[in-house]
């Protein structure tokens, strides 16, 4: 039933004018469709439904180190710039109406520090109210990727994650299709905006149903 949704969506969106980016997320979301549906054939033959628990399980905990090191290498090999250099105490040392504060609660709500040089994706994850489960992760990088932010690491995380855990891939097109609807957000740098209005700048983002939804997902 999702093919046939997704295969609508190209008939009607691509000819004779084609997104590109679109077309993009729904290749790769079309081929992990078609893959999760021959492993779970293969596992419907053999395997229980513990035994498939299991088997996402093992393929979350190795997308998790495909991000860990990935992420570290990455920062190593491209990311120059200066790291904000500020903690998580610091954070929640702002008030509590701003941006600052709610982003030292994620992190605090997390057990987490900033990490130096990709503190933007933590303020992603504030502003947008995405958890830290690896579903959440693969479709906060497609939310991103709908809202037009590119980078090599982007690509990877994305495509690897949706291709070997196809088990979410609503979530994943509903993400894309939330960050294409919102206005930008991935250019920003946050480091600027710690003492803005949380709510006041969340809402120039989003519309107030679609802060509404992902609260309630």
């Amino acid at each position: 039933m999702f093919s046939k949704h997704i295969f609508r969506s190209i008939r009607s969106s691509y000819f004779p004018f084609a997104s590109m980016e679109l077309f993009a997320l729904d290749m790769i979301l079309i081929s992990s469709h078609f893959f999760h549906r021959f492993i779970s054939l293969r596992l419907n033959l053999g395997f229980g439904s513990q035994k498939k628990k299991h088997m996402q399980a093992l393929r979350k905990r190795f997308i998790e180190w495909l991000f860990e090191h990935s992420q570290n290498l990455y920062t190593k090999l491209f990311k120059a710039h200066n790291s904000w250099g500020i903690s998580r105490r610091e954070l929640l040392a702002y008030p509590r109406a701003s941006f600052g504060w709610h982003l030292g609660k994620f992190l605090d709500d997390n057990g987490f520090e900033l990490i130096p040089k990709v503190e933007r994706h933590d303020a992603y994850h504030t502003l947008t109210g995405y958890g830290t489960k690896v579903q959440d992760e693969i479709a906060l990088q497609c939310l991103c990727f709908g809202n037009g932010k590119r980078s090599l690491y982007l690509y990877g995380a994305m495509t690897l994650g949706i291709l070997i855990l196809p088990d979410y891939l609503r979530y994943y097109y509903k993400s894309f299709l939330i960050g294409k609807q919102a206005n930008p957000f991935h250019h920003f740098d946050y480091s600027k905006l710690l003492k803005v209005n949380f709510e006041t700048f969340r809402h120039t983002i989003f519309s107030q149903k679609t802060i509404h939804n992902i609260v309630l997902k």
